[in-house]
């Protein structure tokens, strides 16, 4: 989106900028003389028009021309994390289990850290899930890493919920640093097991950037 300031525009009038991260901001139609930011400590601007994120909260940029017209862009910087809305048992329908991640971040030794929600509607008493496969992807969708584990021990009741972490080490990570997604993903657990078996066993498909998956319990 353009704003229109006589002769001149600038390339955006809004802007979301992550934490840490930039966004490259320009004019056509004047030159400009200078580049500045209303609070530096939200967000600060380079004399190229790179806007960086300082920390989470709003501001304005500022592109002055030549001629003395101020364009401007609202800026919004927001933390480096993924957040969604809780998965409720109303969510899922009856025997049927899933599993979805509704939170990521990254810690002070910069391991991603996720918090999911698997809600259990069936009859049965889960103890563990086997080979879960949590695949995360960045906000322009490329994988980054995935987080596996032969088995995970956890017991969720019949027709309750459990929230549960799940750790990926930074020296797992493809990339070091990377913009977390900020629309919501849904992700799935597919458990599929005998109901005579004491231990449950789970196929995760639990990836922050996947569809939400559910499969009804198999005899």
């Amino acid at each position: 989106m353009y704003q229109y300031n006589g002769g001149a525009k600038i390339s955006n009038a809004n802007a979301v900028v992550t934490k840490g991260y930039t966004k490259k901001l320009s004019v056509t139609g004047a030159k400009v003389k200078a580049w500045k930011s209303k609070d530096s400590k939200i967000a600060k601007v380079d004399k190229n028009g790179k806007v960086t994120g300082v920390k989470a909260g709003k501001t304005t940029v500022y592109a002055v021309t030549e001629d003395g017209e101020n364009l401007t862009c609202k800026v919004t910087v927001k933390e480096n994390k993924f957040s969604s809305v809780k998965l409720s048992s109303s969510d899922v329908d009856y025997n049927k289990c899933v599993m979805e991640v509704y939170k990521a971040s990254f810690d002070k030794s910069g391991n991603l850290v996720m918090t999911a929600r698997i809600v259990n509607n069936t009859t049965d008493y889960i103890t563990a899930l086997k080979d879960v496969n949590i695949v995360v992807k960045d906000a322009s969708g490329k994988t980054i890493g995935t987080y596996k584990t032969s088995r995970y021990n956890v017991t969720v009741s019949s027709y309750s919920t459990k929230d549960v972490k799940f750790t990926l080490k930074k020296s797992s990570l493809k990339k070091k640093k990377f913009d977390l997604p900020r629309k919501r993903h849904r992700a799935g657990v597919r458990p599929a097991h005998s109901r005579k078996q004491m231990e449950k066993r789970a196929f995760a498909a639990a990836g922050l950037s996947h569809e939400r998956d559910e499969r009804t319990f198999a005899e």
